[in-house]
């Protein structure tokens, strides 16, 4: 096997890839998307799509970032990952997401829990500029940390219950971090120097 072959087979579970060398499958590299084929018992050629992992563990990073924040429900970092990068907004701004949820549907309920403040108060309510939080910034950033693998998702005890699913977590968890950093996460979130 060629190290071009052997580096795009890298990016693939092992037992595809055992599938693969088996049925003598040619190997390309490609960053478009690929049009639909008929299905055939023995694959003949196969495309390997880069570019497309930073989110491959969001599960996991969600899972611990919701233990380690006592965050009730995925809507509300849907939430945050929205309204961060946006830095100020208004009542109107947040409509757009609001509809997402029932329980994130007043921007109080955010002002009480600690995720939203007022940066500055207008004539009424509706006219208030809104601004997150050092807390809601710090779950975003090591939220996109963490997918961009950057640090480690931590294999500390938030995950550590008697419930199944929080085991095998932990496990996937531990076997991720041993993992090299793909280089298409290593170039989408590179920081340069000044």
């Amino acid at each position: 096997m060629t190290k071009k072959k052997d580096e795009l087979l890298g990016v693939i579970p092992q037992h595809a890839k055992e599938r693969m060398l088996k049925d003598k499958t040619k190997v390309t590299e490609t960053f478009y998307k690929g049009n639909k084929k008929e299905a055939y018992n023995r694959l003949q050629f196969a495309r390997i799509y880069k570019g497309y992992d930073f989110l491959e563990n969001f599960a996991f990073v969600k899972a611990y970032i919701m233990k380690k924040y006592e965050m009730d429900r995925i809507q509300l970092l849907e939430i945050l990952l929205y309204l961060v990068p946006k830095n100020f907004f208004t009542l109107k701004d947040f409509a757009d997401v609001r509809t997402l949820t029932y329980t994130y549907k007043k921007i109080d309920i955010l002002v009480n829990k600690g995720y939203v403040a007022i940066a500055s108060t207008g004539r009424a309510k509706s006219d208030h500029l809104y601004t997150c939080t050092a807390k809601a910034r710090q779950i975003v950033q090591e939220t996109y940390e963490m997918l961009s693998r950057e640090i480690p998702i931590p294999e500390d005890n938030v995950l550590d219950t008697d419930i199944k699913t929080d085991k095998l977590k932990s496990k996937i968890i531990k076997e991720l971090n041993k993992k090299t950093k793909p280089k298409t996460v290593a170039l989408l979130w590179a920081r340069k120097s000044l």
